[in-house]
């Protein structure tokens, strides 16, 4: 068994310990992807996952729009409520951390480590959702780079 199989099993336990499906069902996934030598669909997803991951949250979103269920009026009046408008500044925050993150994690992919352990972490025992890699990377990113400069 290797070190690879190992995690995955530990982390298939955690989340059915945590009551978490999706973090059993990707585990499981994996597991069985990578008993059954599929190594290039693993290395595959390794590199695409998040892109897709991305657009089906998209597509998700956009989803009411495309049913009708919120309209050009609706649309508006939440774009342009309070609530919507500090929605737009978070939003630009994300993509900045974002982006932040991704040069953080080419430049320092050790730092992964940590933000997978505490974001199954925070899955399995806070019941959350691991949205912001990216994002949390490029929190630490930033907070380095302060870290250092006040060294």
């Amino acid at each position: 068994m290797t070190e690879g199989v190992l995690i995955l099993a530990v982390l298939a336990l955690a989340g059915a310990v945590g009551r978490n499906a999706m973090l059993v069902l990707a585990a499981l996934l994996l597991l069985v992807l990578r008993l059954g030598r599929a190594g290039g669909l693993v290395r595959w997803i390794g590199g695409n996952g998040t892109s897709w991951g991305v657009f089906f949250m998209i597509l998700a979103l956009l989803a009411p729009i495309a049913s009708d269920e919120i309209g050009l009026r609706h649309f508006m009046q939440e774009l342009l409520s309070p609530a919507g408008l500090f929605a737009i500044l978070l939003a630009a925050a994300g993509a900045y951390f974002g982006r932040r993150g991704v040069d953080y994690l080419q430049a320092q992919p050790q730092v992964l480590v940590g933000l997978v352990a505490g974001s199954i972490l925070g899955t399995v025992f806070l019941r959350g959702v691991p949205t912001g890699p990216l994002i949390l990377a490029g929190l630490v990113s930033l907070i380095a780079g302060l870290w250092q400069a006040g060294r």
